[in-house]
């Protein structure tokens, strides 16, 4: 299971990287919906699980227009700056599910490249993690 796990952080990285070189978002059928171990961890709402938004939000890559600490890219310095910096807004859940679904301004929707899942897994991830 180890190995599976290690697998599936390289795709999501490689993936991240092909979605810098293509621009934001994609329209692949954005994934996320396996399996990542033991019990899923839920949101402080109760809906979606923040370690499987994490990998949606990389296989999207939504830090080419987001800033967020908690990725590797804002780890670095080196998040987005097309779209609000995550840290400072701090968008709730739903706020997140809102803009993912339905995009603003500069932001696309999602609803036709990821799941209504997927969508709470990252709202979740999002909103447990920006700015902390």
């Amino acid at each position: 299971m180890e190995y599976s796990r290690r697998v599936r952080a390289l795709a999501a990285i490689l993936g991240g990287v092909i979605l810098v070189l293509a621009g934001c978002g994609g329209s692949s059928g954005g994934g996320g919906g396996g399996e990542a171990g033991g019990s899923a961890t839920t949101s402080a709402s109760g809906q979606g699980d923040p370690r499987e938004g994490q990998i949606i939000w990389i296989e999207q890559g939504c830090n080419n227009c987001h800033s967020l600490k908690d990725t590797p890219s804002g780890e670095l310095g080196r998040g987005g700056v097309i779209g609000p910096d995550l840290d400072e807004t701090k968008p709730g859940y739903d706020l997140v599910v809102d803009r993912v679904t339905h995009g603003k301004g500069k932001m696309p929707a999602f609803d036709s490249a990821l799941t209504p899942m997927d969508i709470q897994n990252v709202a979740a991830y999002v909103s447990s993690v920006a700015g902390k």
